[in-house]
């Protein structure tokens, strides 16, 4: 096969690095052209959750950081897949958004004594939890806040009846 492009994908068993995964160029032609730079890419979305999971997906990810030329927001991104195996973000618990709502609020009036640390012991919820919720912009409308409040009334109207909620 002659020399492949900037991006093109082979499952050639030549240029395969493994089960589920092929090399893709970036920068240039793919190969031994110099200044090539080709990485491992997994072959679908399900390969790339369980391939950021193994420890050699994990290894990639600590060497990525150790590089140092990334962006802050970059090793964020990073560091946040390592600290949660690559699931995602996945909260143990829900709050409220009235709960959110005086989160902000005691923040920004009372910064000093509020901390993120003293909000995670008081609220019963981690510092990532709390961290998001003072990051997010979100604020329900007038609209959106009268409909939970009517799901909340039926459901505790059908919760005095005795019928399970839905």
């Amino acid at each position: 096969p002659g020399p492949r492009t900037a991006g093109h994908r082979t499952t050639d068993a030549t240029h395969s690095d493994g089960p589920g995964f092929v090399k893709v160029a970036r920068g240039g032609r793919a190969g031994k052209a110099e200044g090539a730079r080709a990485t491992l890419t997994p072959k679908s979305r399900q390969s790339r959750a369980e391939w950021q999971q193994s420890e050699a997906g994990q290894e990639r990810l600590r060497e990525r950081l150790r590089d140092g030329s990334l962006a802050g927001w970059q090793r964020r991104k990073i560091e946040m897949r390592l600290k949660h195996g690559g699931t995602g973000w996945e909260p143990e618990k829900k709050i409220a958004v009235s709960s959110m709502e005086k989160i902000r609020l005691l923040n920004a009036e009372f910064p000093e004594q509020w901390t993120m640390e003293r909000l995670s012991e008081q609220f019963k919820v981690s510092q990532e939890s709390i961290r998001r919720i003072l990051k997010s912009k979100f604020r329900p409308s007038a609209e959106q806040v009268a409909e939970r409040e009517r799901r909340r009334r039926e459901q505790m109207d059908r919760f005095k009846a005795g019928s399970a909620p839905e």
